[in-house]
């Protein structure tokens, strides 16, 4: 549903009387693609390809989770004759607001007939009588569009979302393709740097040409430039003597398999740790156990210290709560699932003050660390899924962070 664009931004820096520089580089956002509202819904409500529009196969989580995708996107609707291209004779632009569950032949409002009666109509006819617009879906949601204190409902099937800016925080895995697909090497940035220069035409420009304006069409040379090298990372070999980390500039880190390195210079001590199971995985034989053993030989293969001490708190959670790939939660059952978290928490204090020595604290710091994030409905520090936190064990041995 997004795509990334790129193009370029300017700016003027003034310099001495006679001299100014101006500033151009590559800019890239996320854009909403241009799609019919139709297929925009289906892909936030993961619907296949053949799934049904009409209001007979859906329920009111597919309207909640289609409202909160295109609620304050900007769309355009079609009417009047359409030709071969599916292409309508006018359309006219809104905000959308929600997805009504009521069908376009289903919803009816009162109307004035030109003898000056009232009577009954819905919104098929209404299209087809004094719009000209044939609506073959006529059993499809209907969208609530401009003014949220009035009835403008328009037939999803004429409806198309626009080009326009992404807003609001990307989830992890598009912040990631954006930074992936908005990198590009020197030498291909500044040949579209120059290929935005190009395409800006100042020299055609009057109004710079008004004010005695030119832009030379060479960039500024900088005699004597230097490159920074990377930092210099110091660690350990095999043998415990000091080196210098290889260094991947491509990739810009450093590698620790790869090259010398085995170990930190100065490892970290981890006198107690806990683990916070909130996809339930624990509950698969084997698994724990295997995680820890993995991340205790890790840690100490770095020289760091304190794995061996036994986690002193698992928390464990109904695995099948957790989310389908791609599925959102609706705004009622984010809440649903922050209820479960203040359930949760209150047996976490209730066994705490029974321990409170040992490990005071600890709940306090998960409870506001999952109410913060809450939202998205993610608890720990990795973004994995908290739900439905229903059972606590606790080991006999002094306290945990």
């Amino acid at each position: 549903m997004l795509e990334l664009l790129q193009g370029h931004y300017q700016s003027l820096c003034l310099g001495s009387e006679e001299r100014a520089t101006l500033n151009i580089d590559l800019a890239s956002k996320a854009f909403y693609k241009k799609m019919s509202l139709a297929e925009y819904v289906g892909k936030a409500c993961n619907l296949a390809e053949n799934d049904s529009f009409d209001l007979d196969a859906w329920d009111e989580w597919y309207i909640e989770v289609a409202t909160e995708a295109l609620k304050g996107k900007l769309i355009k609707y079609g009417t009047g004759p359409r030709d071969a291209r599916g292409v309508y004779q006018k359309y006219h632009t809104y905000t959308a607001n929600a997805l009504i569950f009521q069908s376009a032949e289903g919803y009816t409002f009162d109307i004035t007939d030109e003898n000056g009666a009232k009577r009954s109509i819905n919104i098929v006819e209404y299209m087809r009588k004094f719009k000209n617009t044939v609506i073959r879906h006529p059993k499809w949601p209907v969208v609530h569009v401009g003014n949220r204190n009035m009835t403008n409902y328009v037939p999803l099937e004429l409806c198309t979302i626009v080009t326009q800016p992404y807003k609001g925080k990307m989830e992890a895995n598009l912040t990631s393709k954006m930074i992936k697909g908005a990198a590009v090497g020197p030498k291909e940035r500044f040949k579209k740097i120059e290929e935005s220069r190009k395409g800006s035409e100042f020299g055609t420009c009057e109004v710079l040409k008004e004010f005695g304006i030119a832009i030379e069409e060479n960039p500024i040379v900088i005699e004597n430039a230097s490159v920074i090298p990377p930092p210099v990372v110091r660690t350990l070999d095999s043998r415990g003597a000091k080196v210098d980390a290889n260094v991947n500039q491509k990739e810009g880190k450093w590698s620790f398999t790869n090259g010398p390195s085995r170990k930190f210079l100065q490892a970290a001590t981890l006198p107690k740790w806990a683990i916070l199971d909130c996809d339930g995985v624990l509950k698969k034989e084997g698994v724990s156990g295997y995680f820890i053993s993995k991340l205790t030989e890790l840690g100490e293969n770095l020289g760091m210290k304190g794995f061996r001490i036994t986690p002193e708190v698992k928390c464990v959670t109904n695995g099948n709560l957790r989310l389908r790939h791609g599925e959102k939660l609706s705004k009622v059952e984010q809440e649903r699932k922050l209820e479960r978290i203040r359930v949760a928490f209150k047996e976490l204090k209730k066994q705490e003050a029974e321990r409170r020595s040992g490990y005071r604290g600890l709940t306090d710091r998960w409870e506001r660390l999952c109410l913060r994030q809450s939202g998205s409905g993610t608890c720990d520090k990795q973004g994995r899924n908290f739900d439905g936190l229903y059972q606590v064990e606790k080991r006999e041995k002094a306290g945990a962070e």
